[in-house]
């Protein structure tokens, strides 16, 4: 098989201190927006094996009619382990609760792991003979100008009293900070997210990187893009080629870090 040119080098390591028993911190009566690119089933009970009501649309606002706390906590299996030519990828899970919600006049039970209080990407067709059906095409900066504004840009190249962390920082009016400027192999970028969860930050990088997708698809053709290899409690590393991403989430805030690397 070969492996095509397109493929990502990831790395994601994450602490998470807070936030242990939801995927984002919510309370009844709070919106939330469905990021699960299939769609999200509610089902009549809080069980896997519930029977499934509907199909919630991805980008879809739901209210929150209860949490459910007392329930324990949940993984749901979004990446399988594979095993190709004598390489094996180990599985990856998305953590999460229960929680009712309504929806189209309708009461129900959906996992929190794919809620987020952030709005969804924008997708669109995804034209080449793959597993993937629909990608993002914004960037980190169109989205969060679009949904937040921006604020404030400093330019540390033009400004040089100012602390040089990175060559471009931008605030937005939601909190959230874009940092940009070259590395030692080629290129950075840092999205820091205050207020959100580990689980938020996972699938704003999941669904801009397609991660869900890539980490399945195989073929004569296609390797998986992105292969889990090495995992602990706190810590799963994704091969590929040519990038790395770290998303870390401290006190409630979360960092992804980007690196792209120049000749690959």
């Amino acid at each position: 098989m070969k492996r095509i040119p397109f493929i990502l080098i990831t790395t994601i390591s994450f602490l998470v201190t807070q936030f242990n028993f939801a995927a984002t911190a919510y309370q009844p009566g709070d919106s939330l927006y469905v990021w699960a690119k299939s769609g999200l089933k509610m089902r009549s009970s809080p069980d896997l094996k519930g029977k499934k009501i509907l199909s919630i649309p991805y980008g879809t606002k739901v209210v929150i009619d209860s949490y459910q706390e007392e329930l324990p906590e949940i993984k749901v299996r979004v990446v399988k382990a594979q095993k190709i030519e004598g390489m094996e990828y180990k599985s990856f899970y998305l953590k999460g609760h229960w929680c009712r919600v309504s929806y189209l006049d309708t009461v129900g039970y959906i996992f929190d792991g794919y809620l987020s209080k952030m709005p969804t990407f924008e997708l669109a067709p995804y034209l080449r003979e793959t597993a993937v059906k629909q990608m993002v095409q914004e960037s980190f900066e169109t989205y969060a100008d679009k949904h937040f504004g921006l604020l404030q840009q400093l330019d540390f190249e033009k400004n040089p009293t100012l602390v040089n962390p990175a060559s471009l920082r931008k605030i937005y009016g939601n909190g959230m900070i874009i940092e940009e400027g070259i590395s030692r192999g080629g290129w950075k970028q840092r999205i820091i997210l205050p207020g959100m969860s580990f689980e938020e930050g996972f699938l704003l990088f999941s669904t801009r990187f397609n991660f869900e997708e890539f980490a399945t698809t195989q073929g004569e053709e296609i390797y998986p893009i992105y292969s889990v290899t090495k995992k602990r409690n706190d810590f799963v590393k994704i091969e590929g080629f040519a990038q790395t991403i770290q998303i870390q989430e401290i006190d409630g805030v979360v960092v992804i870090s980007i690196e792209e690397y120049e000749g690959c």
